[in-house]
């Protein structure tokens, strides 16, 4: 009833003396994507199925092929747009990892790293939303929405909303201090016996998890009204960004070889980039999925929870 078909295979258990049938659907690779029924694409979103809009079919589209949404230059912007302190780091990072750039000027180490375009004049997407003075001048979807999510029955929705705004540097630290500002401390006790403050949910997680939404957002124009969103619900937090995986599967996720970059240019540039702390934005070794399983192990905590659905990845 699916075109293209999908593969569907059967297993099944018993449980207490019940017959369980246990059906696992293959996932179709990008390139066959999106599956319809009857002409029209589905998006499964809460507790039902969805017609996806056009835009969705687009950006699952935009997958078949290598993104480089990235890469493309940002009309009315120049060099003067950038964060002077922002760039002065980048450039001293990027100087000092390649002895090709160690002595050009700063024009071309920034037109060779992504962050000018081929015209040597505009910026690229990548060169604003990382090193940018205000990005959202030229395009407020680059920004953070966080929410602390309230039971409806009280009669309120929300609390603590903001909008979190400037480059990728300050959309981090800024995620990072909503975080903790509606979160708890908790007493844990080491091996020790000795009790100490920590944080209810490991930062070291928060800061590795939101850093990947902002970088592996999908950069696309059908993408222009959706943000990175931060969501407290109950004891959860969600992220949740625009776009999904990338030439790497759910399960791969936290394994050696499971790391592909989205935006290729975008995560270049964030491996140079500093944060005002002087804390690089991205390690760039793939290893931050493995960090946060491990730290919230050590914590006694549930391990994280991915969701691919292609238009958004949770």
């Amino acid at each position: 009833a699916v075109a293209p078909p999908v593969q569907v295979s059967f297993e099944e258990a018993i449980v207490d003396g019940a017959t369980l049938v246990i059906v696992t659907i293959a996932a179709l690779p990008s390139s066959q994507r999106p599956c319809r029924h009857q002409g029209n694409a589905y998006l499964r979103q809460a507790d039902g199925d969805y017609v996806m809009s056009e835009q969705e079919v687009q950006q699952i589209l935009a997958l078949r092929e290598r993104p480089r949404f990235d890469a493309h230059p940002v009309d009315r912007t120049a060099v003067d747009d950038l964060d002077p302190l922002l760039v002065r780091e980048f450039l001293a990072s990027a100087r000092g990892t390649s002895r090709r750039l160690a002595s050009q000027p700063d024009a071309e180490v920034l037109q060779r790293r992504g962050v000018l375009a081929p015209d040597g004049t505009r910026l690229t997407l990548a060169g604003l939303y990382a090193l940018g003075s205000y990005p959202q001048q030229f395009a407020p979807n680059l920004s953070i929405t966080a929410a602390v999510q309230l039971d409806p029955r009280t009669g309120e929705r929300t609390r603590d909303l903001v909008h979190l705004d400037g480059p990728i540097p300050d959309l981090l630290e800024g995620a990072m201090e909503w975080v903790q500002r509606n979160t708890h401390t908790t007493v844990r006790f080491g091996s020790d016996g000795h009790g100490r403050d920590s944080a209810e949910i490991p930062m070291i997680a928060v800061r590795e998890l939101v850093a990947n939404a902002l970088v592996h957002r999908d950069l696309g124009p059908h993408t222009q009204s959706k943000r990175v969103e931060l969501r407290l619900v109950e004891e959860r937090l969600v992220i949740t960004n625009p776009g999904g995986l990338y030439g790497v599967s759910r399960q791969q996720l936290g394994t050696p070889g499971g790391k592909s970059a989205v935006n290729e240019f975008l995560y270049d540039i964030c491996k140079l980039t500093r944060t005002a702390s002087g804390a690089r934005v991205i390690e760039g070794e793939g290893g931050g999925i493995r960090e946060v399983q491990r730290t919230l192990r050590s914590a006694n905590m549930q391990p994280p929870r991915f969701i691919d659905r292609g238009v958004s990845f949770t």
